[in-house]
């Protein structure tokens, strides 16, 4: 279905996530605290258009595919978003840089483990190891 930038928009709050990346329109609401670089990159694009950004970090497959997941339309042709943040500089990138934004994230909310695998858990101590 096609939805409206005005709509998009009106899902800027803190509890209300939706961002247009590449056209597509996705409801991160139930992901942005599950966000392995924070819930503050998905906050400062709410409502506006994230492609830039999204790109900009270099996500992988798995990131992809979990975008896919929550996408729940495709930006109508009607013109441009009414809210479109803009990058305040460059976006850190890589692997050591998720790694330790996802540590930060366990430390401040210990009981997200649960939502995580052995195997990406473990990626996490190893990388911390050489931090």
């Amino acid at each position: 279905c096609e939805i409206p930038a005005h709509e998009v928009a009106l899902h800027a709050g803190p509890s209300d996530v939706w961002v247009v990346v590449h056209g597509k329109v996705y409801d991160l609401t139930p992901f942005v605290y599950r966000h392995p670089g924070g819930w503050v990159p998905l906050h400062r694009f709410a409502g506006g258009d994230a492609t830039a950004a999204f790109d900009k970090a270099l996500h992988s497959s798995f990131a992809q595919d979990i975008l896919s997941q929550h996408c729940i339309g495709i930006l109508d042709g009607s013109g441009a978003l009414c809210k479109v943040p803009t990058l305040a500089g460059p976006l850190p990138a890589g692997r050591r840089w998720h790694a330790e934004r996802r540590i930060d994230m366990l430390k401040a909310h210990p009981e997200l483990k649960e939502l995580f695998g052995p195997i990406w858990l473990t990626h996490l101590v190893g990388v911390a190891a050489v931090l």
